[in-house]
Order: C-alpha cells, then structure tokens, then sequence
C-alpha cells in the first residue's frame, strides 16, 4: 500500500501545526489596581493617599508591568469633579483597563431594573 495515498495532508501537518502553536501567544502581566474616592474628594491607590489627577502617572511609575487593570471605587458621595479626574488621569497614562465598581459586590435587584452597587 502507497503511503502518501493514507496520508495525503502529511506535508501539511507540520506547519498547520506550527502556525497554530504560534497564534497562541502568553498573556501579558498585569496588576489589579484599586482606586478610592472618598466623600470629601481625597483619592487613594491601594489605600494610599494621593491627587485623584495624578492617579494614572502614580500607577505606571510604581508598577512596570504591560498592563494595570484599575478599578474605581467611589464613594456613594464622591464629588463627582474628583471621579473625573482621576477617571481622565488614568485615560491619559493609557491604562489598559479601567473599571467603575467591584463586581464581587454588584447586587442585582428587580425593582431597580439592573445592577446597582
């Protein structure tokens, strides 16, 4: 019996292969950042003090990593300039990520329509 009859995509097998191991690349580090606001517009990263308008900077000094994953905890109260700016801080130091809330504490209610925090 002929072999390249059983096995005519032989030849091909080696680089499909090859390609296919190549599109799986490793995922790029990151750090999950949190970020506060409290009533009277003070921000903290980590539970350290710092301007909300500074945030982003601060962030990508302190951490060399490819991405920080941020995620915005405001106060109920939060004056909202302060939000603003640590949200546009944050957009101009080109983080990869930003979240409003924690999911782990997004109750989900139907009177309300939705998800609240």
């Amino acid at each position: 019996m002929n072999r390249h009859r059983l096995f005519p995509l032989r030849g091909l097998l080696l680089p499909l292969t090859l390609s296919a191991l190549s599109a799986c690349t490793a995922p790029s580090p990151h750090v999950r950042v949190v970020f506060q606001v409290d009533d009277a517009g003070h921000c903290q990263m980590n539970g350290q003090a710092l301007a909300c308008d500074h945030a982003g900077t601060e962030a990508s000094s302190h951490w060399q990593v490819a991405q920080i994953h941020a995620v915005l905890l405001p106060s109920a109260h939060a004056p909202q300039p302060a939000v603003q700016a640590l949200d546009d801080s944050l957009r101009q130091a080109h983080v990869a990520h930003v979240q409003f809330g924690d999911p782990s504490t997004f109750k989900y209610d139907p009177n309300e329509n939705g998800f609240h925090i």
